[in-house]
């Protein structure tokens, strides 16, 4: 063996240096959201016989009945639905309790979109005895916008990553992690959001929305030199 004195020198020398670099190694870390709107795909329209007691969209006490008007039955509603070309689904809404008065069907009215809601809308408002309200509505997938949702957070963390480096005459070496900053954040605003979320449409008389706002939040990391 050749100078084992000096293979073992620069062995050290460059174990020390690699381990001096990775003890240097600086970071940087931005949190960067979009807002992603989302269009209704489907709203469900409950139609009830009689006037509702409700609170928070849950029954209370009964149906209110006027005693001198007769209502319309559950075949009068499906035969209107019919005539009018709409897809709805009878709900028995048997509950088996025992009162003097007894729990009647609804009806759930499947709607593609606003325009068709305003026509049913018209329909159950010109008929006595019903009484109506928006049960659910349903919105596009966000999944199908996340590709280029992700492409615009990183052009966006890429371009201050850039910024904030030349700043303290550095430069961007490469990207490290992407973190989603909506799985990490679980705080008592995003219960309430959620609860709000599952809670049915118009329980505190709010207008109705056709349009759903969903937050992407992303964490980015980049290794500087």
């Amino acid at each position: 063996m050749k100078n084992p004195i000096l293979l073992l020198s620069v062995f050290i020398l460059l174990t020390f240096s690699k381990s001096s670099y990775a003890q240097q190694e600086r970071f940087i870390e931005f949190t960067i959201s979009d807002t992603i709107v989302l269009k209704s795909t489907q709203i469900i329209y409950q139609i009830n016989i009689g006037k509702q007691n409700e609170l928070l969209g849950m029954k209370f006490g009964g149906e209110e009945e006027n005693t001198e008007e007769e209502l319309p039955t559950i075949k009068d509603v499906t035969n209107l639905l019919d005539k009018k070309k709409f897809k709805y689904t009878v709900i028995s809404n048997k509950d088996y309790s025992i009162s003097d008065k007894e729990s009647k069907p609804s009806v759930e009215v499947t709607l593609a979109n606003e325009t068709e809601l305003n026509k049913l809308y018209e329909v159950v408002k010109a008929e006595k005895g019903l009484t109506g309200k928006i049960k659910e509505v349903q919105y596009e997938d966000p999944s199908k916008y996340a590709q280029n949702a992700f492409k615009e957070l990183y052009a966006k963390a890429r371009k201050q990553a850039d910024f904030m480096a030349s700043v303290t005459g550095s430069k961007v070496k490469t990207l490290v992690s992407i973190t989603d900053a909506n799985k990490e954040a679980f705080d008592i605003m995003s219960i309430y959001k959620q609860l709000m979320k599952n809670m049915p449409k118009l329980a505190f008389g709010e207008a109705a929305s056709f349009e759903s706002e969903e937050v992407v939040k992303m964490v980015f990391k980049f290794s500087i030199e």
